[in-house]
């Protein structure tokens, strides 16, 4: 069985949080995708650490939207803002930085919570993919889709 490393738990952030912090990060200067995530966990002294799943979507975006332009640099993307994109680093730039909020934040208790039950379910589902019958593997497949359908129901629930 595959060792897990217990990671912090980090903070749930908003979409537009995103797209603010990484017009504000090249602001300040020309990075690559893995440099804004690293800034963004530093800053947040690890409360925030955004996935590729989330950077490089909305690089593609911005880029999509002229604010920023891809520059190459010995074969790696850096991106940079284009003068549009300099233009909106401006407008917000008397706001607060998305990450320093996020620095400050607590951790909510129950999306921990829910993170370490996932790490835990995890851990399971490897070592039911490694030792479980074909039968087991087909049961826990019809746990797993039923979790996933009463989740989108606890989704639906008006609160």
């Amino acid at each position: 069985m595959r060792s897990r490393k217990t990671e912090r738990p980090t903070l749930r952030v908003g979409r537009g949080s995103i797209r603010a912090a990484i017009i504000a990060l090249l602001a300040e200067r020309p990075m690559h995708g893995y440099q804004m995530m690293h800034e963004l966990a530093t800053r947040t002294s690890g409360n925030w650490r955004p996935s590729p799943g989330s950077i490089y979507p909305t690089l593609q975006r911005l880029e999509d939207e002229c604010l920023i332009e891809r520059l190459n640099d010995r074969g790696k993307r850096r991106y940079a803002l284009t003068d549009a994109g300099r233009a909106e680093a401006l407008q917000t730039s008397d706001l607060q930085p998305p990450w320093d909020k996020i620095a400050r934040a607590e951790p909510d208790a129950q999306w921990i919570r829910l993170q370490r039950l996932m790490v835990l379910l995890d851990g399971t589902l490897t070592l039911l993919g490694e030792t479980g019958s074909e039968d087991q593997k087909t049961k826990a497949g019809d746990v797993l889709a039923d979790a996933q359908r009463r989740l989108f129901g606890i989704l639906a629930e008006d609160d």
